[in-house]
């Protein structure tokens, strides 16, 4: 495959064999009220807005960013999605496979921690895989932390 040529693309497209497999999470937008016009800078990075830095809002939590720090998302229907949102939407699409995986196989993963956790099976498996670079994936019972 070759490499984009511009520079203002940030992340590579999803191929469509992926879109085909995994479908983007239904979420509820942030409300116009609680997505500020008026920051000079971007709230990740600290760039200011100007004629090469373009603002934006992330489509989840209203955070006011840079195109940069919150580029368009496969997972929030193609909206732009700050990190934190992007991750939380990938964490709930993970468990939604790996619960509709396990059903499908009539199977249910045993790990002691769930037991001691007070856990689920299925939520301490997508634990398991949880990321390791210590940013929290939110399931329905518990707040996972690689």
């Amino acid at each position: 495959m070759g490499q984009s040529l511009n520079p203002l693309r940030t992340h590579d497209e999803v191929p469509d064999d992926v879109k085909a497999t995994i479908t983007p999470i239904d979420y509820t937008p942030a409300p116009p009220e609680s997505r500020p016009t008026d920051h000079t800078a971007c709230d990740e990075c600290g760039e200011q807005y100007g004629w090469f830095c373009y603002s934006t809002n992330c489509d989840w939590c209203g955070r006011q960013l840079c195109t940069r720090c919150c580029p368009d998302q496969y997972l929030l229907k193609g909206n732009p999605g700050c990190k934190k949102c992007t991750r939380r939407a990938f964490c709930l699409r993970r468990e939604e496979m790996l619960a509709d995986h396990l059903e499908d196989a009539g199977m249910r993963l045993q790990h002691p921690r769930a037991a001691a956790l007070g856990l689920p099976a299925a939520t301490d498996a997508v634990c398991a895989v949880a990321p390791k670079d210590g940013n929290a994936c939110r399931t329905n019972n518990a707040t996972i932390r690689a």
